[in-house]
């Protein structure tokens, strides 16, 4: 390490001062204050109405894209409708899963803009659950297109090729044009480097920090791992085994699951078994233990009346099934209820659903993804 720091001319007084001035900066307050720092970082345009920076950023990209491609893409599929509103919701960590609304969609750049002008003229069927993201990627990416323009040529280039990308790469150069675009913010000089199929190279080399020579490459993690997936398939096997005899005498409960083995290992007649026995028995509000874990069935209202939101959105979910999206006591909800006639809704009748954990050994460590805000 000391041949290093005499290599790059670094000194220990030297690595000591930016310690001390790192600790200074990144300490908070031991009260509700902040540093001046942190406030000064904050600008004006960053501290707004999300809905005016989706619809300055969304009219921006809006400028640059062919609008013949993007009225094809609109042809396609990627609202909510009848599957959505006749099916149960299933989600898992926060994230949607068994309705994949995207697999015959519009390409994922198109599906962004789409979203995000759903969102702006607040169209009641727009698929919320994936606005969550689209929607500031797109405030984002439209309003941060003159730091993208100083990343160079190559950020340009990727940046008119989003229409054309496979949806994973898209998802990857958002997120790689927003980091570079946030460095450019903070004062680092960027150049994007051009993709090198023989050798491995950064997404980008940094120019003013000295003698020492930097680059960023940028990672990003999206969706559900397959551990978790297959999860959410069994246990939706799961619940389709108790689901027909719930419905044909109009059971309006939920169950709570615990699973202590994994969830491969459980039978659909070993769920069922004891699951439905205690409803049967109206066994109701007490835990009951079985070979694969645990549960307790809890008596739902058959029918609630609710504040006017859309169906499954997260106010919906906390009124209908006590359901907080930022809980972390559930790996999953699977919910349901009477078929509405319209994506707003007012009254829920026959709710149904089943809130699962896997406590098993051999499940992963649990996994929450997080999106922060990008200055």
């Amino acid at each position: 390490m000391r041949a290093l720091q005499r290599k790059i001319g670094i000194s220990e007084k030297e690595i000591r001062a930016i310690e001390r001035a790192r600790e200074a900066e990144l300490l908070p307050p031991a009260d509700d204050r902040f540093w001046r720092i942190q406030v000064e970082q904050v600008l004006p345009s960053e501290s707004g109405d999300l809905d005016k920076l989706a619809q300055a950023g969304l009219e921006r990209l809006l400028a640059k894209t062919n609008p013949e491609w993007l009225r094809s893409e609109r042809q396609k599929p990627y609202r909510l409708g009848s599957a959505y509103v006749n099916n149960p919701l299933h989600l898992v960590n926060g994230a949607r899963v068994g309705l994949n609304l995207s697999a015959k969609g519009p390409q994922r750049f198109a599906r962004m803009l789409l979203i995000a002008q759903d969102h702006v003229m607040k169209r009641d069927d727009v698929d919320f659950f994936s606005a969550a993201m689209s929607v500031p990627e797109v405030a984002q990416l439209g309003n941060r297109l003159d730091e993208i323009r100083e990343l160079g040529p190559e950020a340009e280039r990727k940046l008119a090729a989003l229409p054309s990308m496979p949806d994973d790469m898209v998802s990857a150069t958002v997120y790689e044009l927003l980091v570079g675009a946030a460095c450019v913010r903070k004062g680092l000089e960027l150049t994007m480097v051009p993709e090198d199929r023989s050798r491995k190279v950064p997404d980008y080399q940094v120019s003013n920090i000295g003698a020492i020579p930097g680059a960023i490459e940028c990672k990003r993690r999206l969706g559900l791992t397959a551990y978790e997936l297959d999860e959410a398939e069994c246990v939706e096997t799961l619940y389709n085994a108790v689901r027909p005899f719930l419905h044909k005498h109009e059971l309006h409960v939920s169950m709570d699951v615990s699973f202590s083995v994994p969830l491969r290992s459980v039978s659909a007649e070993d769920f069922a078994d004891p699951v439905l026995a205690s409803v049967r028995k109206e066994y109701f509000e007490k835990e009951v233990q079985t070979a694969w874990g645990s549960f307790a069935i809890q008596l739902l209202p058959y029918l609630r009346s609710t504040a006017r939101t859309r169906l499954y959105s997260p106010e919906y979910l906390e009124q209908v099934f006590d359901w907080n999206t930022l809980q972390d006591q559930w790996d999953g909800l699977l919910c349901e209820v009477e078929a509405p006639d319209s994506i707003a809704v007012e009254i829920s009748k026959m709710p149904l659903c089943l809130k699962w954990r896997s406590a098993n050994d051999v499940a992963p460590p649990a996994f929450t993804l997080r999106i922060a805000h990008i200055s």
